[in-house]
């Protein structure tokens, strides 16, 4: 008896990221078929693999988008010839990617790190490890990761206080396309407080009163910045938390105020009235006998300790 022809047809299953290929052969006179099934793309082999129950099956997975030549070739066996499938086109396309971005704490205060982490997925399979996922503060990138598992991180402590947009962009391949996702980061500064202490309380009239502000703060480092001194509602004047003439003055008018309302070290206070004008006049005011008993007072006042403290001379 001659040996039987057969018939060998080829599908393929609806995940365009990860094939399965099934092969089903079929004798003329309807028997069990043995042998094997070569599996090939454009004439590469993909596997060979045995029947089982008329029928054998491969896995491929493809990691770009592109058109696939697959064809399925039986072998035969003693009892029935070899065939070959019609070629099926396998068409991959990219794929859709989700990106989600959390954050490890908001609010947070400013220098604090914070951690942001993108996870990327797809419907379509496990996004690759090594994948550049790019972190952005609005527009500016800010920090890169790669994927592991699916997930990148960035770490950064250098956020100012403000609410800032961090976005996180997975930049896609040739299977999965690019994503993005963004969470909101508040920052807060480092809360503060003031004390203020008057050196002479009561006082009397004409005598020379020194106000003491410290500042301190809950965070790491020392606080910056001016502290203004009020009479009820009235301001008294500014003054930067640093001592020296290099700092900014209380902004008087004239060196009576200036006199009036010493803020600076002793050892400063000359030379601060100098900054505001020309020698002769300090020269004047420092004769005038209406302002030499603020002079002294603002002369007399105690030392500031640079970055913490500030010291306001009044005369009563």
């Amino acid at each position: 008896m001659n040996p039987a022809t057969t018939a060998t047809s080829l599908i393929s299953s609806a995940n365009p990221a990860r094939v399965t290929y099934t092969a089903t052969v079929t004798s003329q006179y309807s028997g069990a078929v043995t042998g094997t099934v070569t599996f090939q793309d454009a004439g590469s082999t993909i596997a060979t693999v045995p029947l089982a129950s008329n029928q054998a099956a491969c896995n491929t997975t493809y990691t770009k988008a592109g058109s696939h030549a697959i064809t399925a070739t039986y072998s035969g066996d003693a009892s029935n010839l070899g065939s070959a499938s019609a070629t099926l086109m396998e068409y991959i396309d990219s794929v859709a990617s989700k990106t989600v971005v959390t954050t490890s704490g908001s609010p947070s205060l400013v220098g604090q790190p914070v951690t942001f982490t993108a996870a990327v997925t797809s419907t379509h399979g496990a996004i690759p490890d090594g994948e550049l996922v790019t972190f952005y503060d609005g527009t500016t990138a800010i920090g890169t990761g790669t994927t592991a598992g699916g997930v990148a991180t960035f770490t950064t402590s250098s956020l100012t206080a403000k609410t800032h947009t961090i976005k996180a962009t997975y930049a896609g391949d040739d299977m999965f396309e690019p994503s993005t996702k963004s969470v909101k980061q508040v920052v807060d500064k480092y809360t503060t407080t003031t004390t203020l202490s008057s050196s002479l309380n009561p006082s009397n009239y004409g005598q020379a009163v020194t106000f003491r502000a410290t500042v301190t703060s809950t965070g790491p480092n020392t606080p910056t910045g001016k502290v203004e001194f009020k009479n009820g509602t009235k301001s008294m004047g500014t003054a930067r938390l640093s001592g020296g003439v290099d700092q900014e003055l209380m902004g008087h008018k004239t060196i009576q105020m200036t006199v009036r309302y010493a803020h600076l070290a002793p050892q400063h206070s000359l030379a601060a009235v100098q900054r505001l004008c020309d020698t002769e006049t300090v020269q004047k005011a420092a004769s005038d006998t209406t302002t030499d008993t603020g002079l002294k007072g603002a002369l007399a006042a105690e030392s500031v300790s640079a970055s913490q403290a500030i010291e306001l001379s009044v005369v009563a």
